[in-house]
């Protein structure tokens, strides 16, 4: 680079420039290390309620050690007993379960342009949170909205319709799936995997027209050419103050909320 400020002519400026890139390109190539992790450990406590995870730069004897004494000091000061089976060691590649997302590290080699243009990659380690298929599948199951069969050797889902909720009149109905639905989206709407809530919002559509169906004992397809229209599903009635209005069901996608970026 020295050399290049002290270079006027064209064509050997050319050349310098050249071969910077080239040093430069195969510079990126290499896996990406911070050179102070090997003799510099951290320690991240985060809790929720009874839940907490520990996250933890260095190696699994330093996290056995850890636990260890997080389980005397439990002992010893608040007379609790830690529970090995739930109590987890787990590599920061692999899952860990936490308040019902799963977190990983995802190492991040991707490269972008700084502030001057230059090439760059970062060397962070970017915390990742999915809401899994497991998770949706345990939630449909508790609001009965989902029957799972077995086809081939693999798991189906097939839409349930919900008896239970035959007594209530259609405004109830559409209102409690929408609360079910935007619930579910609003705890885990900072997963980076959010739009697969697709899937869970797929079947509560159709668990949703069958109950309908069920309720006025007739087809789901009866049910959706009467109420949906323009692709958009609805029930009509009249508010306070007497008017005649719709309630939608909602249909505004799962996109993800917020930047959020953790590195360690």
């Amino acid at each position: 680079v020295a050399e290049l400020r002290n270079t006027v002519d064209k064509t050997t400026r050319q050349l310098l420039l050249a071969k910077i890139r080239g040093i430069v390109k195969e510079r990126l190539n290499y896996p990406a290390a911070d050179e102070m992790d090997d003799s510099i450990k951290r320690l991240k406590y985060i809790r929720y309620a009874d839940d907490f995870l520990i996250r933890v730069i260095g190696s699994k004897q330093d996290c056995i050690q850890i636990k260890e004494d997080i389980k005397q000091f439990m002992a010893d000061k608040l007379k609790l007993e830690l529970s090995d089976e739930k109590t987890l060691i787990t590599h920061a590649r692999k899952h860990a379960k936490f308040l019902g997302y799963d977190v990983f590290v995802r190492k991040s080699n991707d490269t972008r342009r700084d502030k001057n243009g230059h090439l760059t990659r970062s060397l962070d380690h970017k915390i990742v949170l999915y809401v899994t298929t497991e998770t949706m599948r345990k939630k449909l199951l508790e609001y009965d909205a989902v029957k799972i069969v077995k086809q081939n050797g693999k798991e189906v889902w097939k839409p349930k319709g919900r008896s239970y909720m035959r007594c209530l009149d259609d405004l109830e109905i559409i209102s409690q799936y929408n609360a079910e639905i935007m619930g579910f989206y609003d705890y885990y709407s900072i997963a980076n995997n959010s739009p697969v809530i697709d899937s869970f919002y797929h079947i509560m559509e159709y668990s949703m027209y069958k109950t309908y169906a069920a309720k006025y004992t007739t087809s789901k397809k009866k049910i959706i050419a009467k109420y949906k229209k323009n692709g958009v599903f609805s029930i009509p009635y009249t508010n306070k103050k007497g008017y005649e209005v719709k309630r939608e069901f909602y249909d505004k996608g799962f996109k993800r909320k917020g930047n959020y970026r953790t590195a360690i």
